[in-house]
């Protein structure tokens, strides 16, 4: 049992309120208000984006980073040089952020490829190079 005495006083000065009396403990836990300054969504991409592969060229994995404005259906697919659809790295609805994600290439042959993000109205295609 060790009472400790908050000051008689809170942070305005103001005279703090005891219900129990003038010798009861008061923590000061209502008078004490902390602000802390969050920006909601500080981190969220603002404009959409579709960064280059790393590493290009490659053999047999590359990493594909891209980033989201807003909420909605997203398409990342890969095709070859005359148009034809080789894989679908995404195909759901997703939150604004950013994003990374896998390719791997291990059953494909070495060539030019590209891929293309489609979410809400932006559309934007890349080259990568697979070598084997």
């Amino acid at each position: 049992g060790i009472w400790y005495r908050g000051p008689a006083y809170d942070f305005d000065g103001d005279p703090r309120h005891r219900p129990f009396g003038p010798q009861a403990p008061d923590m000061g836990a209502q008078e004490e208000q902390i602000t802390v300054d969050v920006e909601e969504g500080a981190d969220l991409p603002v404009v959409y984006g579709l960064s280059q592969n790393y590493p290009n060229p490659f053999n047999p994995t590359t990493l594909i980073s891209y980033q989201l404005a807003t909420a909605g259906e997203v398409q990342l697919v890969v095709y070859d040089l005359l148009g034809r659809q080789v894989a679908v790295l995404v195909n759901e609805r997703m939150r604004p952020g950013s994003y990374e994600v896998k390719f791997d290439a291990a059953r494909i042959s070495s060539g030019v490829y590209l891929y293309r993000l489609t979410a809400g109205g932006f559309v934007q295609t890349k080259k990568m190079v697979v070598i084997k």
